[in-house]
């Protein structure tokens, strides 16, 4: 969807390749993907300065595009998708602390809900012995005597 959208703006605009790469990396908040795009710009064979020219314009358009991202982001997560899903997140809140160990004097979480010491102890040493959930190579990482 990110990538239509690029491309629709990019054309109706006329903006070149550096904007193009930049408006994507930023709009979809993928910094890696600006030094893809630099290094596919260097790789093309135009003169050095033009070169030069679009690498800057990618960081241009990421640096702009980014905040829009984000707070595309958190405004899909917030607004948007509750709504769709029919889901009010008041009330989830609600619920889900409820359902959950907080502990309202600490203002905290338990880790792990309510679970003892002792049977933490336990799930994480059944999780750590099944081959199956952590399969291990022979020369096992645990420490000596660890199970």
């Amino acid at each position: 969807m990110g990538r239509l959208a690029a491309y629709a703006v990019a054309r109706y605009l006329a903006l070149d390749p550096g904007y193009v790469a930049g408006m994507l990396s930023g709009a979809l908040t993928e910094s890696p993907a600006i030094g893809t795009a630099s290094e596919a710009i260097r790789a093309l064979a135009l003169p050095s300065e033009q070169k030069e020219e679009l690498v800057a314009d990618v960081t241009v358009a990421n640096a702009i595009c980014y905040i829009f991202g984000t707070l595309g982001v958190i405004w899909c997560c917030s607004s948007l998708v509750p709504k769709l899903l029919r889901i009010n997140l008041q009330d989830e809140s609600k619920r889900v602390e409820a359902s959950s160990a907080f502990d309202q004097q600490k203002g905290a979480f338990t880790p792990l809900g309510s679970l003892s010491r002792s049977e933490l102890t336990r799930s994480v040493k059944m999780a750590l012995s099944s081959e199956k959930l952590w399969p291990m190579p022979s020369h096992s990482c645990r420490p000596p005597g660890f199970l």
